[in-house]
């Protein structure tokens, strides 16, 4: 490349100091060890698909059973003549006992992901995770009793009682729902008010200081003033606490949109860091896809638990007296059935954007690593 290429490339306002060479280093370290434990996590067969233990199998399978479940239940309630038959039977127990022992263990993978959630110091997720578990074991066992009571005389008050208060599954559902719909409402009510993270980097303004005709490098640093990409801020903490800095910005990010448009977003400083116009242009362009996807996937999400709520909602009207109770049983039998199969693509494809994501763990790292 000739000298005029490298001038463009690299933008004509401002030089890179030597303080921040060794800031673009370590930051390039922290993108490193992120990339790798993303590439660890995702590249695990066993650990997510084995048949038995795998974590993505037992969520995938927790979320076929429970959908045929609820399905089963519903049918049963809106025409009452299929509870005599067979096959509707073993359907409903095969599903019920498999998808409250699968929930059981899903609830094992929550406490799980709520540990290491916490060792971040992601106490909304880790509260909300260590609730998920605990209630999804509830579900899970409300389920198998539910299912057996049918066959086993000791467990036949359990099932009358289960039987006469169809509203206890929807509750236990509501109880686990209200922690991840306010942690949801949390993340969702800002993109509506374009308070969250990547609203505050000004994506639209730093497209077009980069598409100027000399870049003006101190100005994007301004831009982020105040943000997580604080260019101040991140020298002060760096030049106290080093690596270990980068690595708490890296986790506030991970922890507000996922750890793929994290590194993007340090790769995308990284660059600004180094005055590379081409690379900044790139890392933004992409920056923005991943952005856009975490945004669907929080009201998807949003949209998922609205359900639940309706079906909790519906399950208190039908214990109105002068009710069609049946037909409202079976609304929210349905209702849940649809909730609980939503997760299924989410859980399949979005392995980081998903109820019970997949959490990297903090890259610790001292300022010599």
């Amino acid at each position: 490349m000739d000298c005029l290429g490298i001038l463009n490339s690299r933008g004509a306002l401002g030089s890179q100091s030597a303080k921040d060479q060794a800031l673009s280093y370590y930051v390039q370290k922290i993108i490193t060890k992120k990339e790798e434990l993303v590439e660890k996590n995702l590249s695990d067969m066993r650990a997510r698909y084995h048949p038995i233990t795998g974590s993505d199998t037992i969520l995938i399978s927790g979320d076929v059973f429970n959908t045929g479940f609820m399905i089963f239940e519903g049918i049963k309630a809106i025409i009452p003549a299929t509870k005599g038959i067979v096959a509707i039977g073993i359907a409903t127990t095969v599903c019920g006992v498999i998808g409250g022992v699968i929930n059981i263990a899903v609830g094992m993978i929550c406490l799980k992901e709520a540990i290491q959630a916490l060792k971040n110091k992601d106490y909304l997720k880790g509260a909300r995770l260590l609730n998920d578990g605990i209630f999804c074991c509830a579900i899970g066992m409300f389920m198998i009793l539910a299912t057996l009571s049918t066959y086993m005389t000791v467990l036949g008050g359990i099932g009358a009682f289960l039987t006469a208060n169809p509203w206890v599954l929807p509750l236990l559902i509501f109880i686990i729902t209200l922690p991840l719909l306010f942690e949801i409402l949390n993340g969702t009510q800002k993109i509506w008010r374009q308070q969250d993270i990547p609203s505050t980097l000004q994506f639209n303004m730093l497209k077009k200081i980069l598409e100027n005709e000399e870049v003006n490098w101190t100005e994007i640093l301004s831009l982020w003033e105040g943000t997580v990409l604080d260019y101040k801020k991140i020298k002060e903490e760096f030049n106290q606490k080093g690596l270990e800095s980068l690595s708490d910005r890296m986790e506030v990010l991970q922890a507000n949109v996922g750890p793929e448009a994290a590194i993007t977003t340090y790769k995308l400083f990284q660059a600004v860091l180094e005055q590379n116009r081409e690379i900044a242009q790139k890392h933004l362009k992409e920056l923005k896809g991943h952005v856009t996807f975490w945004n669907r996937a929080q009201h998807v999400r949003l949209f998922q638990q609205v359900l639940f709520i309706g079906s909790f909602v519906v399950s208190m009207i039908a214990l109105r007296p002068k009710v069609n109770s049946r037909s409202l049983i079976a609304t929210q039998n349905f209702t849940m059935a649809l909730a609980s199969g939503i997760p299924g693509y989410m859980d399949i494809f979005w392995p980081f954007a998903r109820n019970v994501p997949i959490t990297l763990p903090k890259v610790h790292a001292s300022k010599k690593a």
